[in-house]
């Protein structure tokens, strides 16, 4: 249980995560491995995982992201290949389950990815994959406190300071959030305005 928040705009992307490591039983530890992490050979992924830590550790210490064909657009990628290789991933960490009825492919790891400046949401129990329309979204057992008030301050745009109001919230009032808070930014890298330079 946890709460995992994201915002986006303008090429930036931030992610922030709790600390809560909770079983059924509402006991609770502090983990000492982080929920949001940088990943991808030049960092270009920021992702944020809830659910089994289990289903973490594998994300962020197994899992490879696939190289991105040039003319494949973002979407597809992520639809296809990028969550395609992480459901072999987690299958071969003994970590995808199948249901009793129908015998479907499930997890209990859900993410939310950020990339080339949006935020993808992903959830385990079909393995679907969605680039979000609002600039915010959150999951978790805190993810309503943290939508609620990821909406009362739109104003402040993709922010460390608003994303860490959204955990607080969260913890405040929720019995399976805890701090300390990781929050990361990724920017979206600009093409360069500089001429070209031609050597002899």
């Amino acid at each position: 249980m946890t709460c995992i928040v994201a915002c986006a705009e303008k090429g930036k992307v931030v992610i922030g995560g709790d600390s809560a490591l909770t079983d059924e039983d509402f006991q609770q530890l502090s983990m000492a491995e982080t929920k949001v992490f940088r990943h991808g050979p030049a960092g270009e992924f920021l992702i944020g995982g809830s659910g089994s830590a289990r289903g973490g550790q594998l994300l962020r210490f197994k899992f490879t992201p696939p190289k991105h064909p040039a003319k494949m657009d973002n979407d597809c990628y992520m639809a296809t290949l990028w969550v395609d290789s992480l459901r072999e991933t987690l299958k071969a960490g003994g970590h995808v389950y199948f249901e009793a009825q129908g015998g479907e492919e499930t997890s209990t790891t859900n993410a939310l990815i950020g990339y080339r400046g949006a935020i993808w949401v992903m959830y385990g129990a079909d393995f679907q994959i969605e680039r979000v329309r609002d600039n915010f979204v959150a999951i978790g057992s805190g993810s309503p406190l943290a939508l609620g008030a990821m909406h009362a301050t739109q104003e402040m745009g993709a922010t460390r300071a608003r994303v860490e109001l959204a955990l607080k919230a969260a913890c405040a009032f929720n019995a399976a959030c805890r701090p300390p808070f990781t929050i990361l930014t990724l920017e979206q890298p600009r093409a360069s305005s500089a001429a070209p330079v031609h050597r002899k």
